[in-house]
């Protein structure tokens, strides 16, 4: 008899054992870092934060220990982790060192969710919204008062779908396609998320502006104050820019480039009215009207050479010899003491929230409104706010210097979504994490930085 092959090929196999697997192991998370972003959580008041919402919202089903707070809390602790989706959510009840972290015996379910988001009314909205100028608020008597200059963008959200409140309307990557328009309204610097807004696709950027803009006013804490505001191009309208004026906020918004611009621009050309500050670079103002304007206001004007790429050198030269139209930008301002140049500066500040707005799409899942009613989409939108800031405020106070500008998505490959096992319970709690040197510098500086960050709200308090 003729021996298999296979036989021949693995004399050693009948010397392998198959591993001996347990499931007894209630310790282990997959999220070790969140205990960190939990700790910071509850020292500046999360819990205080999230009784009042409940107190506001509280007409539910009682019967439940799954409260809307609770679910909201849940929300944000998935979008730090990076599970967006209501069905991956549910992953999270499963995670028994996450219960730990959570002080939670059981985590809600994805019905449950799903059932708590489906009732929710304009009054959890209203209600999540307050909870964000509350983390503001807080945030804000912590660190005292400031001048503050607001930057406003709106980002088309397209949509897989026929969802409530979809719309056709301006989709520059899918024309035709259905779509939601959100407004956003960021501090510059600090990058706070002031206020947000999701609307239907077919927004212009200047429908309902002015009761959006007042409600980022009421948004900002008390001691922070509106110096100026930053806003592209279609935000300009006689109505909000007077509106500005009369509460005396300085503004720097870039004009869209209408023919009556477009006759403007002629007319500086015709007269030899440019100043050419640097090579290719030509700065113009005047002081008009745009249609309907009840008065003239400031235009700063600024015309810049094409730059072109030559396939055959890396580098970017310009093509004097070849014809090219001017690249030509229109910025109205109530700044007088700026100079054309510092106007176009100033305005060029503005560009970061693009990547804020980005962040907020790639990081924080802002874009993603799969949900059919536009209630639950914007419940959603608005949770995913408040984690962002949340994120926002924890990466600056508590994150080293060399790591605080992380996007979220970094921060969890590098911090939240780390293995770990979690004894004790949320109020007092031992983390073992991976022996890796890395991951235990970066954890000893976090660590000593809540320390350092307890020590001083136990002060703030006992002064109040």
């Amino acid at each position: 008899m003729i021996s298999s092959p296979q036989a021949k090929l693995n004399p050693m196999i009948s010397h392998m054992s198959i591993p001996k697997v347990q499931f007894t192991n209630e310790s282990v998370t997959a999220y070790g870092g969140l205990s960190l972003f939990k700790t910071f959580q509850a020292l500046c008041g999360w819990d205080e934060i999230l009784k009042r919402l409940e107190q506001k919202v509280f007409t539910l089903n009682r019967c439940t220990p799954f409260t809307v707070s609770k679910v909201v809390d849940e929300i944000i602790d998935s979008t730090v982790v990076g599970q967006f989706r209501v069905s991956y959510m549910d992953r999270l009840r499963w995670d028994p060192g996450l219960r730990r972290i959570t002080g939670s015996v059981i985590l809600p379910s994805e019905r449950t969710i799903r059932r708590r988001l489906k009732a929710a009314t304009s009054r959890e909205l209203r209600a999540l919204l307050d909870a964000n100028q509350e983390l503001l608020q807080l945030k804000a008597s912590l660190q005292g008062p400031r001048e503050i200059d607001i930057d406003i963008d709106d980002s088309v959200c397209e949509v897989y779908g026929k969802q409530e409140g979809s719309m056709k309307g301006y989709n520059p990557r899918k024309h035709g396609g259905r779509s939601y328009k959100e407004r956003y309204a960021f501090v510059a610097g600090s990058k706070e998320l002031i206020y947000a807004q999701l609307n239907p696709g077919n927004y212009h950027s200047n429908t309902e502006f002015k009761d959006f803009f007042r409600l980022v006013e009421k948004s900002v804490p008390d001691n922070w104050f509106i110096r100026r505001i930053r806003a592209d191009r279609a935000f300009p309208d006689d109505e909000i820019l007077a509106y500005f004026e009369e509460r005396t906020y300085s503004y720097v918004i870039k004009a869209k480039y209408t023919s009556r611009l477009k006759k403007v621009v002629e007319y500086l050309d015709q007269h030899d009215l440019w100043e050419e500050v640097q090579d290719g670079l030509y700065t113009a103002e005047l002081r008009i009207p745009l249609t309907n304007w009840e008065k003239a206001r400031r235009f700063v004007f600024i015309r810049q050479r094409p730059v072109l790429k030559d396939p055959n050198n890396p580098e970017q030269i310009n093509m004097f010899e070849l014809s090219y139209e001017w690249n030509v930008q229109a910025i109205v301002t109530n700044e007088e003491d700026m100079t054309p140049v510092q106007v176009w500066q100033c305005y060029n500040g503005r560009t970061g929230i693009e990547n804020l707005i980005e962040e907020g799409k790639n990081s924080y899942a802002m874009d993603v409104n799969a949900h059919h009613d536009f209630r639950v989409n914007e419940i959603i939108f608005t949770i995913r706010m408040l984690a962002y800031n949340w994120v926002n405020w924890f990466k600056q106070s508590v994150l080293p210097e060399e790591d605080n500008h992380w996007e979220l998505k970094t921060m969890r490959e590098n911090l939240m979504n780390i293995p770990a096992n979690v004894h004790g319970t949320h109020r007092k709690m031992n983390v073992n994490y991976p022996s890796f040197p890395p991951i235990e510098k970066r954890i000893r500086a976090v660590t000593s930085n809540l320390s350092n960050l307890k020590s001083t709200l136990s002060m703030v308090r006992l002064v109040s």
